[in-house]
C-alpha cells in the first residue's frame, strides 16, 4: 500500500500546484474527490430548482467579486437539511471506497489527494449547517463527523498536511488569479476564517505557511514530510 498525503486548505492556497511539483519531482500520483464534488454541485443545482417551483428563494451573496446567488430561503434550507447531511454521509463511503480502490491500484509509491478529502466534507458541511439546530439535524451532523473522523484512522501510511494562509494575503491571490482564470472565485473572510478555524481544531501532522514562495513553501513541504 503506498503512502498517502492529504493536502488541506482554502482554494486558491497552492494545494494543486504543490501536488503537480512533488508528483514530478517523486514520481508521485495525484487523485482528486470527484464524487463528492460532483454530488455537492449537482445537490445544490437540484435544491435551487426545487426552490424556484415552490417560489421560496432569496439572494445571497457567497462570493466577493460575483453577483449574488439564488439559494432557497433559510426555512426551505431547514428543512432539507438533514437530507444534505445523509448526501454527505452517502458520499463519504463512495469517496473513502474509491480512494481504497486507488490506494490499492496504485503503481506509485506516493499517492496525493489535493482536494482536502474528508477535511473539506466537514467544512462545506459545518458551515451550512451553522445556523441550523433541529434535533434530527444535530444527530445526522454527530453521526457524520464521527464517520468521518474515524475513516481517517481507516487509511494507513497517510500524512495530513495543512495549509495555513492569511486571508487578505489569499484574498489578493484570488484577484490575481482571476487575471488568466474568470472562473476563479473570491471566497468570502467569514467562510475561510471558518476553513481554518476548523482544520486548526482537527489538527494535522504538518502545517506550512503557503503564504510565501512556491518555492519556500515547497521546501517546508519535503522536510515536514521528509520526502528525499
Amino acid at each position: 500500500m503506498p503512502k498517502i498525503i492529504i493536502f488541506v486548505g482554502p482554494q486558491g492556497s497552492g494545494k494543486s500546484l504543490q501536488a503537480l511539483i512533488i508528483s514530478k519531482l517523486f514520481k508521485a500520483k495525484v487523485i482528486k474527490a470527484i464524487p463528492y464534488t460532483l454530488i455537492h454541485l449537482l445537490w445544490i443545482k437540484a435544491i435551487v430548482n426545487l426552490a424556484k417551483i415552490v417560489g421560496k428563494t432569496i439572494s445571497v451573496k457567497v462570493y466577493e467579486d460575483a453577483p449574488p446567488i439564488t439559494l432557497p430561503t433559510p426555512a426551505l434550507s431547514k428543512r432539507l437539511m438533514p437530507l444534505y447531511i445523509l448526501m454527505h454521509i452517502v458520499t463519504l463511503f463512495i469517496d473513502n471506497m474509491i480512494l481504497f480502490l486507488r490506494l490499492l491500484g496504485a503503481r506509485s509509491a506516493i499517492v496525493i489527494e489535493d482536494e482536502g478529502f474528508i477535511y473539506k466534507h466537514l467544512a462545506d458541511l459545518l458551515y451550512w449547517c451553522r445556523d441550523v439546530r433541529t434535533r434530527d439535524t444535530y444527530l445526522l451532523l454527530k453521526i457524520f463527523i464521527n464517520l468521518a473522523l474515524r475513516s481517517l484512522y481507516l487509511v494507513h501510511h497517510k500524512s495530513i498536511l495543512f495549509f495555513v494562509y492569511d486571508y487578505d494575503i489569499l484574498r489578493l491571490r484570488y484577484w490575481k488569479q482571476r487575471e488568466y482564470d474568470r472562473r476563479r472565485k473570491v471566497e468570502q473572510r467569514n467562510y475561510i476564517v471558518f476553513q481554518l478555524a476548523l482544520y486548526k481544531a482537527i489538527g494535522a501532522d504538518c502545517v506550512v505557511d503557503a503564504g510565501r514562495s512556491v518555492k519556500e513553501t515547497l521546501k517546508d513541504i519535503i522536510t515536514c514530510l521528509k520526502l528525499h
